[in-house]
């Protein structure tokens, strides 16, 4: 396979939003089929387990997102106040 044949099949998407995706897949499907076989308490690891990751993704995306937020809204305060329009 060359470089451009491999370059065109990875992927753009970032390793986080895999994490999420695949923790929550994983989260759905292991919750209901703990409740469809009313496993064990012992089993109710395994979502707990996975829940893990996919929380401390989610943290640091809430996080990223807030600076984010809170950098825009000080960058429209301050062109408000220079008279500049938005």
């Amino acid at each position: 396979m060359s470089d451009q044949q491999f370059a065109a099949l990875r992927s753009t998407v970032p390793l986080t939003t895999h994490i999420l995706v695949v923790g929550v897949m994983i989260l759905f499907f292991s919750i209901a089929t703990l409740i469809t076989l009313q496993a064990r308490v012992i089993w109710w690891l395994i979502p707990v387990l996975v829940a893990v990751p996919v929380g401390v993704v989610l943290a640091q995306r809430w996080k990223a997102a807030a600076a984010s937020r809170a950098a825009r809204l000080s960058m429209e305060a301050e062109m408000r106040r220079s008279g500049r329009p938005l």
